[in-house]
């Protein structure tokens, strides 16, 4: 067989090497950049303090739901992404924590 420099090396060639590359460096973006189940604690803190007014009656509520918040709360961990499912104000509510943020992807009652 004769071996040629510049001629590909079939399935395993540069491109397909390179892909692979590509791809392993995103899985690991994802997989630091992930956000933690305190993570997701502070961002649900930091959401509800924003939407507090100056009314005694509302920072007492959004105490309660923080409160809530923490102890009905699932967090997993799927390596390159989380998932959390909690229940806050009598609503069942996931969100996906995907580079260091946080989305709802559900919210029923």
């Amino acid at each position: 067989m004769i071996h040629a420099p510049g001629l590909q090396r079939g399935f395993l060639g540069r491109g397909f090497m390179m892909l692979i590359v590509i791809v392993l460096l995103g899985m690991l973006f994802l997989a630091v950049t992930k956000p933690s189940e305190d993570d997701f604690h502070t961002w649900t803190r930091a959401n509800i303090q924003a939407g507090e007014d100056a009314d005694l009656l509302e920072r007492a509520l959004a105490l309660t739901v923080r409160t809530q918040a923490r102890l009905e709360t699932s967090y997993r961990d799927y390596a390159i992404f989380a998932i959390v499912e909690t229940r806050m104000a009598d609503r069942r509510r996931r969100f996906l924590g995907i580079t260091g943020q946080w989305i709802q992807i559900e919210d029923s009652q």
